[in-house]
């Protein structure tokens, strides 16, 4: 999957605006691409250490909604 913006037009302002676009899709850590990657890692390690206590899949998505329901 091809996550990069391609310029609308070749004019300044379609490069720019593409540039702008992939910046902060894929810029660095803070870019969307970059937190989501941080989240999606932040559950894993979640999972992970679920695991080490004991902890089944059931009750780790449990756990998860209702993190989430208080949010």
């Amino acid at each position: 999957m091809e996550l990069r913006v391609l310029p609308a037009a070749t004019d300044d302002v379609g490069t720019a605006a593409a540039r702008v676009w992939n910046a902060n899709l894929l810029g660095d850590s803070e870019s969307h691409y970059g937190r989501s990657m941080e989240y999606v890692q932040g559950v894993e390690k979640f999972e992970k250490v679920a695991r080490q206590c004991g902890i089944d899949d059931e009750e780790t998505a449990a756990s998860v909604k209702q993190s989430g329901e208080h949010a």
